[in-house]
């Protein structure tokens, strides 16, 4: 038998740090979508809106609204803030589910008759149809009597809409009434939004939004220590990994209770860890966290700092360069005067950074960076990025090109 044969079987890495991926352990955000689904159950009616800024688990969470609604029997329809939201949801989501529904057909099914398990066999005879032009409010009404014909129960829609930002406002001011005036039928409908907070915190200024604001707010911020300890070590002690006190106290705190980095960290200390085995599986001790932290400073450096500053103008970098050096959260005050800047030019910069989710104002008055370890990122390397244009080809060669084409 060769070595080769002996070799202990490397396991699957269960962390998945990209955005929006579904994590092996959704940790500390139960009772938020315990809310969503006992709005279903309720019959509908309840809009929420998730706040949070990037790497809280936003996406994440809209995720597992669709699945609460699948398991209840919902319909979910899941789409990302556009200027052409409406227009996609009414000419395309909306008809490919009801296509769906009605077996791919291009007439509608009038059902006659139903034997159910789940949509069962049904009998139907068809008719063509010449609707009027389709609204929202119509395509969601058509839907929802289309899916509870075919199933013969009473079923309702969860819209998500994700990124949610005040570029898409005529899209969102008309969901807003649609959802308002189906919502005073007894409709049976649940909408949930998620942006960063300032840019939902601008949607909500603006008038024709004025049903959202009564929305439930869920505000997504890092994750207790408990919930922190469950989503990072708990894929390790499935995996029959033990962790030393030590190493797990050290581990949690590298994530600053992100779940993001936690995604990012688990899955570099995973592949350190699985480096550096041979033969029986040793505990992961804090020589095993300290030997991950440098691929998890790379990554991240590509994933979040380098995305964070990409496109920022000059004058945000230097806003940036002077906000790095002082013991944050501070006074907005402070760097404007480091700059020395007027006050209306420093308030447009920060507001505009705040926009992008760069930093965020924790109090009136005060800063502070909104991304995890940005700070540090800008005192030590600036807040250049490497230049990611095409790789040029190889210089060319005179002498060679003679010889291969003498005529040239």
């Amino acid at each position: 038998m060769s070595t080769a044969d002996n070799a202990p079987t490397r396991q699957a890495n269960p962390f998945r740090p990209g955005f929006g991926r579904m994590p092996p352990i959704v940790a500390g955000r139960d009772i938020h979508i315990g809310r969503i689904t006992d709005a279903m159950v309720d019959g509908g009616g309840e809009h929420f809106l998730l706040r949070g800024h990037r790497g809280m688990g936003k996406t994440v969470l809209l995720s597992l609204a669709v699945d609460a609604a699948l398991e209840q029997g919902w319909l979910p329809l899941s789409t990302t803030a556009s200027s052409t939201l409406v227009e996609k949801l009414v000419h395309t989501e909306i008809p490919e589910m009801l296509r769906a529904l009605e077996g791919g057909k291009s007439e509608r099914a009038q059902v006659t008759g139903v034997q159910i398990a789940s949509v069962g066999q049904i009998s139907t005879t068809r008719t063509k149809i010449h609707p009027s032009k389709p609204t929202l409010e119509s395509r969601l009404r058509e839907l929802v009597d289309t899916a509870s014909a075919a199933t013969g129960r009473t079923t309702g829609v969860v819209l998500t809409v994700d990124e949610m930002h005040r570029q898409a406002l005529d899209d969102l001011a008309e969901i807003a009434a649609v959802t308002q005036t189906l919502t005073r039928d007894n409709f049976p409908i649940v909408f949930v939004g998620a942006g960063l907070p300032p840019n939902v915190h601008a949607l909500l200024e603006e008038p024709r939004t004025t049903f959202l604001r009564r929305a439930q707010s869920i505000e997504l911020g890092p994750l207790g220590l408990p919930d922190t300890r469950t989503a990072l070590l708990d894929p390790f002690y499935d995996a029959g990994r033990r962790v030393s006190e030590d190493a797990a106290d050290l581990a949690t705190q590298v994530t600053q209770a992100n779940p993001h980095l936690i995604q990012l960290f688990g899955r570099e200390l995973w592949d350190s860890v699985a480096e550096r085995e041979s033969g029986a599986a040793a505990p992961i001790d804090v020589d095993d966290v300290t030997t991950a932290i440098p691929r998890f400073r790379e990554h991240m450096r590509q994933q979040l700092h380098w995305t964070a500053l990409k496109g920022l103008t000059e004058r945000q970098s230097e806003y940036l360069t002077a906000a790095a050096e002082f013991d944050l959260p501070t006074e907005a005050r402070t760097v404007r005067e480091r700059l020395g800047w007027t006050e209306q030019t420093a308030n447009n910069t920060l507001t505009a950074l705040v926009s992008a989710g760069v930093m965020y104002r924790p109090q009136h008055g005060r800063l502070d960076f909104a991304v995890p370890y940005l700070q540090e990122h800008v005192r030590t390397e600036g807040t250049s990025i490497p230049d990611l244009a095409p790789i040029h080809k190889p210089p060319r060669h005179s002498e060679i090109a003679k010889l291969l084409f003498p005529g040239s």
